[in-house]
C-alpha cells in the first residue's frame, strides 16, 4: 500500500521520517510519503535540540476558516500526487486526517482513502462550512475540558499573548462515524489521551485496531511495541479490503 504521512505540531516531514524509520522498516513492502505543513510555529517539546528548523503546523489558531485551508492543501496533494491507499498521522497530524476522513463521510463523498494509522491525536476540528452551518448540531462543539493542552497551543502558538482561538472541535455524539479501517496508537502517559480516545468513538468500531502502550505524546520506539502496531497495521490492511 502506499501511504501519506502527515507529521505533528513543531515539527516537520523529515523529523516524521526519522521517527518513523524503525516502524518502516516492519512495513518494508509498503511505500511512506510525506507532506510538510504551510505554517510555522514553534518546535514542539524536546525537538530543537535535535532536530533543525523549519518547525511547522497545520494551523495556527485552529479557527474553522485556517482547519479549511489546512484539509484543502491536503486534498490537492492526495488529488494530484495520489492515489493513495492509506494515511498516516502523529498528533496534529493525526487530528488533520480525522477530520478530513469526519468532514468527507459527513458530506457522503467516498472515501479517499482505505485506512488510517493514527498515533496520538489530538482532537479534530471542523472546517468552516461544517462549523457555520451546524454549529448547534451534536457534530461538534467549542474545544474544551481535557483538550485544554492542545487550545493554549493554539491560542499562544509558544507566545504569552497570542490570540484567542476559536476552534470547535469534532464530538463522537451522534451517528457520524468514520467508515474506513483505523489503528489507533496512544500512550498511557500522553496527556492528549482523552483526546486519542474520543478519536476512537469517532470510527466503526468493527473497523478499528487499537494498541495503548507505556508512553507519553511520543512515536513508540521500542521493538515489542513497533512490532505490535506492523501487526495492526496488516490487520486493518485486510479489513480495508472487505465489505464490512
Amino acid at each position: 500500500m502506499r501511504f501519506l504521512c502527515l507529521h505533528g505540531r513543531g515539527t516537520n516531514s523529515d523529523i516524521l521520517e526519522a521517527q518513523l524509520a524503525p516502524l518502516r522498516r516492519r512495513l518494508a513492502q509498503h511505500t511512506l510519503e510525506f507532506f510538510d505543513a504551510q505554517n510555522a510555529c514553534a518546535a514542539a517539546p524536546g525537538i530543537s535540540g535535535v532536530y533543525p528548523p523549519p518547525y511547522l503546523c497545520w494551523y495556527k489558531h485552529g479557527k474553522p476558516e485556517e482547519v479549511s485551508v489546512a484539509l484543502d492543501d491536503l486534498r490537492a496533494v492526495l488529488e494530484e500526487d495520489g492515489p493513495y491507499d492509506g494515511l498516516i498521522g502523529f498528533s496534529e497530524g493525526a487530528a488533520l486526517i480525522t477530520s478530513l476522513l469526519l468532514c468527507d463521510e459527513h458530506a457522503g463523498h467516498r472515501p479517499r482513502v482505505q485506512l488510517a494509522v493514527l498515533f496520538n491525536s489530538v482532537v479534530p476540528l471542523i472546517a468552516d462550512p461544517i462549523a457555520m452551518h451546524h454549529a448547534s448540531s451534536p457534530l461538534g462543539e467549542l474545544v474544551h475540558e481535557h483538550h485544554n493542552h492542545y487550545l493554549a497551543l493554539l491560542q499562544t502558538d509558544g507566545q504569552v499573548n497570542g490570540p484567542l482561538s476559536q476552534a470547535r472541535g469534532f464530538s463522537p455524539v451522534g451517528p457520524l462515524r468514520i467508515a474506513v479501517s483505523t489503528v489507533h496508537i496512544i500512550g498511557d502517559q500522553d496527556p492528549f489521551a482523552p483526546s486519542s480516545q474520543l478519536v476512537v468513538g469517532m470510527c466503526r468500531p468493527e473497523r478499528v485496531q487499537m494498541l495503548w502502550h507505556d508512553g507519553s505524546h511520543k512515536l513508540p520506539q521500542a521493538g515489542e511495541v513497533l512490532d505490535h502496531c506492523a501487526e495492526l497495521i496488516e490487520t486493518a490492511i485486510m479489513l480495508s479490503s472487505l465489505d464490512i
